[in-house]
């Protein structure tokens, strides 16, 4: 009979190729050897995640954090379940529990700054984003985010430097363009944003307010 860890090791195999069903029916088998087992109750959290079951993902990842409340990835899935369900507030707290447990949660720094973006909590949004370019500078996303934190705040010298450098880093960044352009538009240095729209649409041709910024 395999231990728990083998048959943990065995489950996350069949999960990671997409075996849903069979990783679901692995990790139940760990349960009833072993109730209560974290990482197989986190584990099916993730999956009923991943089936857009969030209220079971709540409660499944919940009761793998009292088991064994210093995992961070537990928190960080947690916050993603909040976010699914709309419950930033439940999100912030979460991620920042991740955080607290491990600082350099680079992913939990990004979601965090996304959760407090959309609480219009920009100057702690942009925090995180920069921690996010610290730990990972090529992530063109979050110097995405930081422009769209810093244009929020009308820091559009800001917001412009930060889309540029999402730019260089994704050079097929078409929303990255297209928000610049707008900045620049807002700054009236026109001939700039003509440049950046007409960039845009090569990109993306549907993207519509390319089509028609003025």
């Amino acid at each position: 009979m395999p231990s728990v860890i083998e048959a943990l090791r065995s489950a996350d195999r069949y999960h990671s190729s997409g075996d849903i069903q069979q990783a679901q029916a692995q990790y139940q088998g760990i349960l009833r050897v072993e109730p209560g087992q974290p990482e197989a109750l986190h584990a099916l959290g993730v999956i009923a995640l991943q089936l857009k079951k969030y209220e079971k993902a709540g409660s499944l990842i919940g009761k793998a954090i009292e088991n064994k409340p210093k995992v961070p990835q537990f928190y960080y899935n947690l916050g993603l379940v909040f976010i699914s369900l709309k419950r930033q507030e439940r999100a912030i707290q979460a991620f920042q529990e991740a955080i607290k447990i491990r600082p350099d949660y680079a992913d939990a720094h990004y979601n965090l700054g996304l959760a407090l973006k959309k609480q219009q909590q920009f100057e702690e949004a942009i925090l995180n984003f920069k921690h996010v370019v610290k730990l990972t500078p090529d992530d063109a996303d979050a110097y995405y985010n930081l422009g769209n934190a810093y244009e929020a705040l009308d820091r559009y010298e800001s917001a412009v430097e930060n889309y540029q450098v999402a730019i260089k880093k994704n050079g097929a960044f078409a929303g990255a363009f297209n928000n610049l352009a707008l900045v620049l538009k807002k700054m009236g240095r026109i001939d700039e944003a003509i440049s950046c729209f007409r960039e845009t649409l090569r990109l993306q041709p549907g993207l519509a307010e390319a089509h028609d910024p003025w």
